[in-house]
């Protein structure tokens, strides 16, 4: 990220606003003087917050990369932006990749070479092993077959990269746990159809991490936080967080990760701790998902990510953080859905629906998307929740055999 200063109100744009990190993010960047203008695929529900001050809209950087990548150097340009937040993977990917300085605004994020070097999962592990952490049996799949000898069972199919390239563009697939040779041949089959070539890894089980970040050539500011449940069960991502101190020697090995490839910016980096040793499994260059967590404890990750990449940055962070649970609403909605439907749980029902009630009504506890004084994302969330269970009955529905 390279230093520029703007004696007006410098012009901050998210694309791809989403419907959690993205209203913590204009909120913050808007408290802290900045203009702050969200993107908005054209093909989907725009959110809304009140302290975004316009919504543009643009090509989805799945379906169209090269038509996305145009209308934010457009977007760039004609409103003078000082700044570009990018809060998905796949964005990330693109504009480093292609448009590392659009329209002469500063790209909060990584170059591609560090994209490459800690979001593709093989490259990570190698680059992690390097630094002490945990290395687990893993292999790449393609046409032809395992580069070597198959993880044990059960295991976990998925894309070396979060965002990967197909034919029709850019697609996110999350991680498949397999319990069987067949359930692994066929989730194999069918990411290598689609990208090929799929990474093969054994199934790591022990306490979940995750180290929060922002970084800048002189100032490293680190935050952490410990899962409690996530949902699906063992794959899906972190439901319920708590703010914790996690072991002094993983945050060490976290800041060398990053000192390693000199990357400047806001992240995360997904760890677990299994029998003393930790095994990271994920980075993110990018806003955290769960950045409300942050933010309400007193790390200010949006505003510190950008006045880095501006220029400014200056140790701010409080030396104690407010200890809290965050909990996301749509996760643990879904979660308790699938308990009420006597389906696979991380938790008994009744423990879900409290931490629901509680996380709304307890002043040491966040439910991500409700702010009361943003009430906007949260109607526009639920609104996904339901368009999104929607769609995943209509594809069960779908590939339900026809009786005959």
């Amino acid at each position: 990220m390279s230093g520029r200063r703007n004696s007006r109100r410098p012009t901050v744009l998210i694309p791809t606003l989403g419907w959690r990190a993205g209203p913590w993010a204009c909120r913050s960047l808007s408290r802290a003087g900045f203009e702050v203008i969200a993107g908005v695929d054209e093909d989907r529900v725009a959110n809304r917050t009140r302290f975004c001050s316009d919504l543009v809209r643009h090509p989805s950087p799945s379906a169209d990369p090269d038509g996305f990548v145009s209308a934010i150097e457009e977007i760039c340009t004609r409103r003078r932006v000082a700044a570009v937040l990018p809060l998905d993977d796949e964005v990330v990917q693109l504009l480093a990749a292609k448009l590392p300085a659009p329209g002469n605004a500063v790209f909060v994020g990584p170059t591609i070479e560090q994209y490459r070097l800690l979001c593709d999962k093989s490259a990570l592990a190698q680059v992690a092993g390097e630094l002490g952490f945990v290395d687990a049996e893993r292999v790449v799949v393609g046409p032809d077959g395992p580069s070597g000898v198959w993880p044990s069972l059960p295991s976990m199919v998925k894309p070396r990269s979060t965002g990967v390239a197909s034919a029709d563009g850019l697609v996110a697939r999350k991680p498949v746990r397999v319990r069987t040779e067949a359930e692994r041949d066929a989730a194999v089959e069918e990411l290598v159809d689609l990208v090929g070539e799929a990474l093969v890894e054994e199934q790591v089980l022990g306490q979940a991490w995750r180290v929060h970040f922002v970084r800048d050539p002189e100032i490293t500011l680190t935050f952490t936080l410990r899962s409690v449940r996530n949902y699906p069960p063992q794959t899906g991502q972190s439901s319920v967080l708590q703010v914790a101190s996690a072991p002094p020697e993983l945050v060490a090995m976290s800041r060398r990760l990053l000192d390693l490839v000199d990357y400047r910016g806001p992240g995360s980096i997904q760890v677990i701790e299994r029998d003393g040793g930790f095994f990271v499994h994920d980075v993110n260059l990018r806003l955290p998902v769960t950045v409300g967590a942050t933010i309400s404890a007193g790390l200010d990750i949006p505003r510190l990510a950008v006045e880095a990449a501006l220029g400014r940055l200056d140790d701010r962070a409080p030396s104690d953080f407010k200890q809290l649970t965050y909990v996301s609403l749509q996760g643990e909605v879904r979660h308790l859905l699938a308990g009420l439907r006597r389906r696979e749980t991380g938790a008994p029902v009744y423990r879900i629906a409290t931490d629901l009630v509680l996380a709304a009504l307890m002043p040491n506890r966040v439910l991500d998307p409700l702010h009361l004084m943003d009430p906007l994302p949260v109607v526009f969330g639920v609104g996904e929740l339901f368009r999104s269970g929607k769609e995943t009955r209509r594809r069960r529905s779908a590939a339900r055999p026809v009786k005959g």
